[in-house]
């Protein structure tokens, strides 16, 4: 649907839709109709409704992707992307009058000022508390949550993870995290010295991406809520220009009510392991990245009963343009539990399905993400830089479980060794990879190595796209809540991942954290799922 309003004040509206070649068709019916549109304060207002339907709202469907926007002459939009990828922009929202809040429903924020660093790319975790005064001890059911927007953090926050913490069942988490409540924050990933208890924050809660909107859960679930008043809010933010004293309002939203839901919910994520390595070509069109969750890491994560997906949300960074959550059973395909083939990474919006998806244990998820760096010269590795690359999507399902992700990377020395390189580390304060061997490159970044001294050659980038779908992976499902009888101090820290490279600094620091792993790649043999497209025959 088109809206706007015309200069001299008039609105209008066109409704399209699309066959099954996607040709946009304007609709004869002309339904949609624009009872009133205004502008005010930079924020647009529309009302529509079907004439069909009398007294109601024009539907919005599920499968709505997202609001695009198309500016006047006269609008002043401010969009830059650099040929690093930063970003910075500002947009107007489209507000939907919304519901109001039954009685019982209420809202509530956890926000906190933050300061950033100002390094172009940071990673900070500061804590939050829910004020308990405002609650009491009353377990809640959180049923909605959203991010506070201000105009400095949408021009430089990237995504935002809300983290629940909960302290061992014989401490008292007073003691442990309400010292931490002022504390400023550090960096998650690239830091062997933490300060703060992240193993005790790993209970995922929520994510925003960039573009994202809110997510209302189903009517029959809801997060449990008050029982733990201390959250962790992961904040990974650009900031390009190194801006000195940056600092924003950074902060969640939620709604919730004293009349608990029947059903908890929870989230984890599956994906490329973050600190795993993949490469994309240069100019490389279309270029796939899969990423694995067999079957023994959902035998492990699932009750016998499964769980319930009821969304989904796709991640991934600029050259990001295709998702695909693929679904397993026995010697089966099932139907694919997310698909976006026009994803853009400037809109990652959590996705509600038309109907709950059940995983079991022992099925099979892989995840597949397609990428285009055709916008640059450069070889595009994975990594946390805009300008690098994510594979991952975050799934919010029924029944909660002791894991916040499944995830798998093909080992490092297979592709490594296709550009003549042997072993990398992680420098902790350019956060790149920097090569240790062979002793000829030693001391060059990898970027350095892939940009300027691999000639890619028709055949290497043949080769390299098979080793990256065709190899085994390893993959890891480390469990995040600690079993009653194990004593804290032996609870993994998982900020770091599984990743095989090391951290770089007065002494390399492992970064694989100890913890089962198994070693899968695509089921073979099986009878694949042939998407049934309800068009008529030509």
């Amino acid at each position: 649907m088109i809206a706007g309003v015309t200069s001299n004040g008039k609105p209008y509206i066109s409704d399209f839709h699309t066959d099954c070649d996607r040709k946009l068709t304007l609709d004869a019916n002309k339904t949609g109709i624009c009872l009133e549109s205004k502008k005010m304060q930079k924020k647009h207002f529309f009302k529509s409704q079907d004439p069909s339907i009398p007294v109601m709202p024009m539907i919005i469907p599920h499968y709505l992707a997202s609001i695009i926007w198309a500016y006047g002459e006269t609008d002043q939009l401010e969009y830059t992307m650099t040929t690093e990828a930063d970003f910075v922009f500002t947009y107007w929202t489209l507000y939907f009058i919304q519901h109001q809040l039954q009685n019982h429903c209420q809202d509530g924020k956890f926000q906190r000022e933050q300061r950033f660093h100002p390094k172009k790319l940071l990673i900070g975790v500061p804590y939050i508390k829910y004020p308990q005064e405002s609650i009491g001890s009353t377990i809640l059911s959180r049923l909605g949550f959203g991010i506070l927007e201000n105009e400095v953090a949408v021009g430089h926050v990237h995504h935002y993870i809300l983290w629940r913490c909960q302290a061992p069942n014989d401490a008292d988490p007073r003691l442990i995290f309400e010292h931490l409540v002022s504390y400023p924050g550090e960096e998650c990933y690239f830091n062997d010295k933490h300060q703060i208890p992240i193993n005790l924050c790993r209970i995922m809660q929520y994510v925003f991406a960039v573009g994202g909107k809110g997510l209302i859960v189903p009517g029959d679930t809801g997060f449990p809520f008050g029982e733990f008043p201390y959250y962790m809010l992961e904040t990974h933010y650009n900031n390009p220009e190194k801006i000195n004293g940056l600092q924003f309002e950074a902060g969640v939203e939620l709604v919730y009510t004293s009349k608990l839901r029947p059903i908890d919910a929870g989230t984890f994520a599956i994906g490329y392991d973050l600190f795993g390595l993949f490469m994309v070509p240069p100019a490389s069109p279309n270029f796939d990245i899969p990423s694995h969750c067999d079957n023994r890491c959902t035998s492990e994560m699932f009750p016998s009963s499964g769980v319930d997906v009821f969304a989904v949300q796709g991640h991934t960074h600029g050259s990001g343009r295709k998702l695909k959550v693929r679904h397993f059973r026995g010697n089966k395909e099932l139907p694919w539990i997310y698909k976006d083939e026009n994803y853009d990474w400037t809109l990652q919006i959590t996705r509600p399905l038309q109907t709950d998806r059940k995983i079991l244990p022992g099925d099979h998820l892989t995840l597949t993400c397609s990428y285009d760096n055709t916008w640059t010269n450069t070889t595009t590795p994975s990594g946390f830089a805009s300008r690098d690359e994510m594979c991952l999507t975050v799934i919010y399902h029924k029944t909660p479980i002791p894991y916040s992700g499944c995830s798998s990377q093909i080992p490092q020395k297979v592709l490594l060794g296709l550009v003549g390189v042997q072993n990398v580390t992680w420098d902790q304060l350019t956060q790149k990879r920097i090569v240790t061997s062979p002793p000829a490159l030693s001391g060059q970044t990898l970027a350095d190595i892939t940009d300027r001294k691999v000639f890619w050659s028709k055949q290497l980038r043949a080769t390299i796209a098979t080793k990256t779908t065709a190899s085994p992976q390893i993959i890891a499902c480390p469990i995040t809540t600690p079993p009653e009888d194990e004593p804290v101090e032996k609870v993994a820290i998982l900020a770091r991942g599984y990743g095989d490279q090391t951290l770089m600094g007065p002494t390399p620091v492992p970064v694989r954290t100890p913890g089962p792993h198994s070693v899968s790649g695509l089921p073979y043999l099986i009878q694949l799922y042939v998407r049934v497209r309800n068009c008529p025959a030509i």
